[in-house]
């Protein structure tokens, strides 16, 4: 009986596997995904000459955003482990982008705060953001941008993604690789 079980096994795997799906080409994850990463990479170097990284420039538009929010705030807001969080401010305080202070009703608590040379460098990096949104969607009319992003929602809704909350910003160690939007911070020579 063994026999007929092996002797069966060559004629499965010599058979052509049939497809479920659409070629991968076709599928709306796996292009997703294409996309993701080559965007991703793209927008770390679009933004690179700022000497942000995506993840810092994140945490900047959002504490410029709401001025004097608390570091606990940004936290759950950003959806940042807090230990992720206190490494990302340190860096950006220590490039003068950002200011802690002590919180005028709650003296155990910090507030947020971007300082001039912050506001700086994140309207500059923003220019560099928007050159690449419009690189991204140069082929699309605005009408057909507004269409694809109701379509690219609706598909985060049903994934019950935060919306403006990047999913990678939770991420305790990033990847280490540093074209990708969540690589370590860089450190301007």
């Amino acid at each position: 009986m063994s026999g007929l079980a092996s002797s069966a096994l060559p004629s499965d795997r010599s058979r052509p596997v049939e497809s479920a799906g659409p070629p991968f080409s076709k599928a709306v994850g796996f292009v997703l995904s294409q996309l993701g990463l080559v965007i991703a990479r793209q927008f770390s170097e679009a933004i690179a000459s700022s000497g942000l990284h995506p993840r810092e420039f994140a945490l900047l538009r959002a504490i410029a955003e709401s001025q004097g929010i608390t570091q606990n705030a940004v936290s759950d807001q950003l959806a940042i482990p807090p230990s992720t969080l206190v490494t990302l401010i340190d860096h950006l305080e220590s490039l003068g982008f950002l200011e802690r202070r002590t919180h005028p009703l709650d003296r155990r608590s910090r507030t947020l705060h971007v300082t001039d040379e912050g506001n700086a460098t994140l309207r500059s990096t923003m220019r560099l953001a928007m050159e690449y949104e419009q690189h991204l969607c140069g082929d699309f009319t605005p009408t057909e941008r507004d269409e694809l992003l109701e379509r690219l929602d609706r598909i985060a809704t049903r994934l019950e993604i935060t919306p403006g909350v990047h999913p990678g910003m939770s991420m305790e160690r990033p990847c280490a690789d540093p074209t990708v939007l969540l690589a370590e911070p860089r450190h301007p020579a």
